[in-house]
């Protein structure tokens, strides 16, 4: 395998996950009520982002639906490939949007 092969699994995987993400419903009232929780709580947009990237690996792994959706596509995807910094980076809209984050 070579790093061009890396880069394309890297890049299916982060675009499942985050197509996942914005399309499963649980999925996504889960992330924006934590945003809206942390918001709440004080953090700043950029807390907010970096406790997302800690966070969701961990909450996707424990999802058989997205697990399932994840390998389906590409049985060399898997959690260690996705750009978990690079959705979050694309949340930034959606946390602004609540209107809760500070100092973004």
């Amino acid at each position: 395998m070579n790093w061009k092969d890396i880069l394309k699994d890297t890049a299916t995987a982060t675009s499942t996950a985050e197509d996942f993400l914005y399309n499963d419903e649980p999925m996504y009232i889960w992330w924006t009520e934590k945003i809206k929780m942390l918001a709440e709580d004080g953090k700043t947009g950029e807390q907010i982002k970096q406790i997302l990237v800690e966070e969701l690996p961990e909450m996707m792994a424990h999802n058989k639906n997205f697990m399932k959706y994840l390998t389906g596509g590409n049985p060399s995807d898997a959690l260690h490939d996705v750009d978990w910094k690079k959705i979050v980076d694309g949340m930034e809209d959606d946390i602004a949007e609540f209107g809760l984050a500070r100092n973004r």
